[in-house]
C-alpha cells in the first residue's frame, strides 16, 4: 500500500508519492475503487473466512484520513472520504451495482474489531485537529440546477459535508457500542466535545448554523437533501443522545441545555 501515507520516526512521508506525475490522481482513485470492491466482497461473501485484503480499508483507515488532509487533488480526498463513509455504513459497493451488499450474512470474526479500529482512527484524527485540514470546495452547478448556499453565498459541497458528518457520528456510535462504556468514548462529555468540534467544522465551512434557532437543526441543514444519509445519521444521533443522557457525568440542567 505504498500509495497511502505512512509516518516513521525519522521522517514524515507525504500522502502524495506520485503527485509529480499527471496520472497520480487517476491511479489513486483506481486503488480506492479496488479497496471498495474488496470491502464489499467481505460483506457479501459467506465463506466465513476473512483474508487480509478485504480488511484494507479498516486497517489503513489512518492512512486514508491522512490522504484526505494531505495536499492532494480534491476529487481524491473526496473519493477516500466516501470510501470511509460507505465502509462505516456497511454499504461499500452499492454505487458499483454489486447488489445487496448489506444483506444479512454472517460477519467474519474480525469484523467488529476492524470497525472499532476504523472508528478509533477517525476519533483520534478529530482529536488531532483533522477538521482543520479537511477542505470543502464550492459545489459545481450542472444544467442550471440550484443547491443550498453557505453564509458567504457560495454553493456548498454537501456531499463532502454529509460524508464528514456521517464518518464522525458513525465512529462515535461504533465506539460506544464496542466499548460498552468502559473505555474510549466513555462519557457524555466526550461525545459532546466531538459533536462540538463537528459543529465548528460545519460553521467554518459555511453551513448557516447562526440562522438556526437550535443547534440540533444542523442535522436538517446538512442531511435534508439525502434521505438515506439522513436515516443513517438519525439512528446514530439517537444512540448518541441516549448515551449522553445515561452518562453519570451529565447533570439535568446540562442535558436540557
Amino acid at each position: 500500500m505504498k500509495f497511502l501515507p505512512v509516518e516513521s520516526e525519522g521522517e514524515k512521508q507525504s500522502a502524495v508519492y506520485f503527485t509529480n506525475t499527471g496520472d497520480w490522481g487517476t491511479t489513486f482513485s483506481t486503488l480506492l475503487d479496488l479497496m471498495e470492491i474488496l470491502t464489499a466482497a467481505r460483506l457479501i461473501c459467506r465463506s466465513g473466512v476473512c483474508l487480509h485484503s478485504p480488511r484494507l480499508t479498516s486497517t489503513h483507515a489512518s492512512a486514508l484520513l491522512k490522504t484526505i488532509s494531505s495536499p492532494s487533488d480534491y476529487f481524491v480526498k473526496k473519493r477516500a472520504l466516501l470510501l470511509l463513509k460507505r465502509t462505516l455504513l456497511q454499504k461499500a459497493g452499492e454505487d458499483m451495482a454489486l447488489g445487496a451488499v448489506v444483506a444479512a450474512v454472517p460477519r467474519d470474526k474480525d469484523f467488529c474489531a476492524d470497525m472499532t479500529v476504523l472508528a478509533n482512527s477517525v476519533l483520534q484524527a478529530v482529536s488531532a485537529s483533522w477538521f482543520q485540514c479537511v477542505p470543502v470546495e464550492p459545489a459545481a452547478s450542472f444544467f442550471g440546477g440550484t443547491s443550498q448556499h453557505g453564509e458567504g453565498g457560495q454553493k456548498l459541497d454537501y456531499v463532502m459535508l454529509r460524508a464528514v458528518s456521517l464518518v464522525v457520528v458513525k465512529s462515535l456510535e461504533f465506539q460506544i457500542q464496542s466499548a460498552g462504556g468502559t473505555e474510549g468514548v466513555s462519557t457524555g462529555i466526550e461525545v459532546h466535545e466531538y459533536l462540538q468540534a463537528l459543529l465548528g467544522f460545519l460553521s467554518q465551512r459555511g453551513v448557516p448554523l447562526k440562522e438556526s434557532s437550535h443547534l440540533c437543526s444542523w442535522y436538517i441543514l446538512v442531511f435534508g437533501e439525502q434521505d438515506d444519509d439522513m436515516m443513517e445519521a438519525a439512528k446514530a444521533m439517537l444512540l448518541l443522545f441516549l448515551h449522553y443522557r445515561a452518562s453519570p457525568s451529565i447533570t439535568a440542567p446540562s442535558l436540557t441545555s
